[in-house]
């Protein structure tokens, strides 16, 4: 009966020991869970904050830099036309009757940013984590440089998370595409060419702008012959077009 009694002891005391072994381990487990659950959670985070916000706001401006150049190339560098004059009035003039009505470089690039800068918003909120919403706070010029064509500009957002919690963030954009303000340059050159007054214009050229080719072509209207248009189209973007209208009449 002894020996009995001391086997259903230690039974019952390998049982207990089990069982907390099983408790301790459980416990353990959940901390260690918990923990890999929190590190996880702050890495993500980490990630978000220093990747994704940065990846989706470049990719804004992205498409918004590249919306702007067509737009304004269109328009000859301008945002919003000006009277046109002539019987186009979708094209800009750059001389009217022997006068420089061009815009300015400086003119040009302070519309590109505007124009960002007005629109960029509706694709700022269109940022796929419920979580975060992104509001665009300012975008600025930081450096340009005409002669070697240089473009920087800062775009400045504010994220806002569901916790309360806002982050105010600075990102430096360096542009790419260079076709709209080497088109300027072209259409400067023979706004002075025009303005001199030479007996013929030639104006059958393509033109490299970094990795793009532009090609010139002329248009003189029958209604309006010493009234020339001219545009620039980029061979492999049906979409890019700086055009603008030179008008030879005193």
């Amino acid at each position: 009966m002894q020996k009995k009694g001391q086997l259903s002891l230690f039974l019952i005391v390998a049982i207990v020991l089990v069982l907390l072994t099983i408790i301790i381990f459980t416990i353990f487990s959940s901390q260690q869970r918990s923990q890999t659950t929190e590190r996880l959670a702050i890495a993500q985070n980490e990630i978000f904050r220093g990747g994704d916000v940065e990846t989706y706001t470049k990719s804004c401006l992205d498409l918004y830099a590249n919306i702007a150049t067509n737009l304004l190339a269109a328009n000859g560098g301008h945002l919003d036309l000006p009277d046109p004059h002539h019987t186009n009035p979708d094209m800009a003039y750059y001389t009217y009757k022997q006068q420089n009505t061009s815009p300015t470089m400086t003119t040009i690039i302070d519309n590109f940013i505007t124009y960002i800068e007005n629109n960029i918003q509706d694709c700022l909120s269109q940022y796929n984590n419920p979580s975060i919403s992104i509001f665009k706070q300012s975008i600025t010029l930081k450096l340009f440089l005409e002669d070697e064509i240089l473009l920087s500009y800062i775009i400045n957002i504010r994220s806002v998370h569901e916790n309360g919690r806002i982050e105010d963030r600075e990102f430096e954009f360096v542009g790419k595409d260079f076709r709209l303000f080497y088109g300027y340059r072209i259409m400067h050159e023979i706004t002075t060419g025009v303005l001199s007054s030479p007996s013929t214009l030639d104006l059958s050229f393509t033109y490299r702008a970094r990795d793009d080719l532009l090609n010139s072509s002329l248009d003189s209207p029958e209604s309006e012959p010493d009234v020339y248009i001219i545009k620039l189209t980029d061979t492999n973007d049906g979409n890019y077009v700086f055009q603008s209208v030179f008008d030879r009449t005193t």
